[in-house]
């Protein structure tokens, strides 16, 4: 009888066994599944089973391209995919017009093959997203004629939107003397552009100093800083969770307007890795306060238009409720008597906040590389790991005052026609030149419009502007 027992028992803790293990491999392979998709949304995976990425690097000069092409980030590529990194040997010495019509047109095909190649690998293709610094030639110039170009030569359709994360020139740093020229120049030639996320150095250099305790942050930190709000940005296009969002739901719910597409960022947490990390309510304060914008921008000048608040990691809807709750009550969060609703949520609980290395991509790829340190990698300050993270975009009024700024040192210099005689060697005319203004202009005044109690109609003053 003991035997028969025995027996009976080892079958059926084998059979426990069995069934432990089926279902440790079924959820093993679920999680691959998941990674898989994961990796899916911004990575291609050959033949060879190598990961590339889903992305074009493109300049007028080779230098920022070449820190990619000798850091550890060229082994993301092989032989077949050179043509991902693009560059020219001449320069847009930063001027609008040599990356919009001389330099660049000259550049701008083999920049759109690459692109078609990367669209055709796309199962459901979802839009385009850019990066750029609108104060040099080649962001202001060069990107928005490859912008104008994506539904025409790439198969974009309206309903795939064109996100655009853009280096805005700051109030006090300015590393070229014509930067304004570029930026107003180069917001008129994107206006049509679904949605735009505004940063710029200055801002950042103040994050990196205030939270990271940096004395002399560098441009690979800022970068850092940037990455960190991107990924949180695009999480929900790689992970699942609850109330997720796509890019063109973001520009649904965050535009209310066409040419008042641009947003201000905010990111939490950023904190060093010797410090512990915030609570979720610190978290929600330093995305609503003037000091954890990524753009010289303070929300309290203005009132909110649309905002969105994006969770990722150990959050349940339960925060995201409180979280709101509490955001009303600040005087720093105000928004415009016409908006029916307040916040659009999303909640990614499937991944945890990513941490950029400090060592930069050049170190961790096995060797420096000349000048990897430089753009590539990040700065000696290594970031703090958190479970969850909180970014909150808002298009605010409180933006015509960045506008208001570009716009009267766009004046300063263009009353002497300061430095207008380079711009005239491309070919431009000074009516370029005037007619940017005018769109900055009229921007300002829908920024206005929109916060004020008696409205106007803004399609109106547009068309007769036009």
């Amino acid at each position: 009888g003991h035997g028969l027992e025995d027996a009976a028992a080892a079958a059926s803790a084998s059979a426990s066994a069995s069934a432990t293990a089926s279902a440790s491999a079924a959820a093993a392979a679920s999680r691959l599944e998941e990674a898989s998709h994961a990796m899916s949304s911004f990575f291609h995976e050959t033949e060879s089973g190598k990961f590339v990425p889903r992305a074009v690097f493109a300049d007028l000069e080779p230098n920022a391209i070449d820190q990619v092409r000798t850091s550890g980030l060229r082994r993301l590529f092989d032989s077949k995919h050179k043509q991902l990194l693009t560059s020219k040997h001449e320069e847009a010495a930063c001027i609008y017009g040599r990356g919009m019509y001389s330099v660049g047109r000259e550049t701008i095909d083999a920049v759109l093959d690459s692109l078609r190649l990367q669209a055709e690998q796309c199962d459901a293709l979802q839009g385009a997203t850019l990066t750029r610094a609108s104060g040099g030639g080649a962001g202001s110039g060069f990107a928005p004629r490859l912008f104008e170009l994506l539904y025409d030569d790439i198969g974009l359709g309206l309903k795939q939107p064109r996100i655009d994360f853009v280096v805005q020139p700051s109030p006090q740093i300015s590393s070229s003397m014509v930067e304004t020229y570029n930026a107003v120049l180069g917001a008129a030639a994107t206006c049509e552009i679904d949605c735009s996320f505004v940063f710029d150095n200055e801002a950042l250099s103040g994050l990196c100093c205030r939270n990271l305790e940096m004395d002399d942050p560098s441009y690979a930190d800022l970068n850092r800083v940037i990455a960190q709000a991107i990924s949180s940005i695009t999480a929900a296009m790689r992970f699942g969770g609850a109330l997720n969002g796509s890019l063109s739901e973001f520009t649904t719910n965050l535009v209310p307007f066409k040419y008042l597409q641009h947003v201000l960022v905010a990111n939490a947490p950023l904190f060093p890795a010797r410090r512990s990390p915030p609570t979720l309510p610190e978290m929600n304060k330093a995305c609503i306060s003037a000091a954890g914008q990524m753009a010289s921008c303070d929300p309290a000048e203005g009132k909110h238009m649309a905002a969105c608040l994006l969770f990722r990691g150990d959050v349940v809807p339960k925060d995201v409720g409180a979280a709101i709750a509490t955001m009303k009550t600040k005087r720093s969060v105000r928004f415009v008597d016409w908006s029916p609703c307040s916040f659009k949520c999303g909640i990614t609980y499937d991944a945890l906040p990513t941490v950029v290395p400090a060592l930069g991509y050049g170190v961790a790829g096995g060797e420096a590389g000349a000048g990897a340190g430089a753009g590539v990698g990040g700065g000696g300050v290594e970031l703090g790991k958190a479970t969850r993270g909180v970014t909150m975009l808002s298009n605010t009024t409180a933006l015509r005052h960045m506008w208001r700024r570009l716009g009267h040192n766009f004046d300063l210099l263009y009353s002497k026609r300061a430095f207008v005689h380079w711009y005239g060697a491309e070919n431009m005319e000074e009516s370029e030149f005037s007619q940017a203004r005018r769109h900055v202009e009229s921007m300002i005044k829908d920024y206005e419009e929109a916060e004020a109690e008696e409205h106007e109609d803004m399609a109106k003053r547009r068309a007769s502007f036009r």
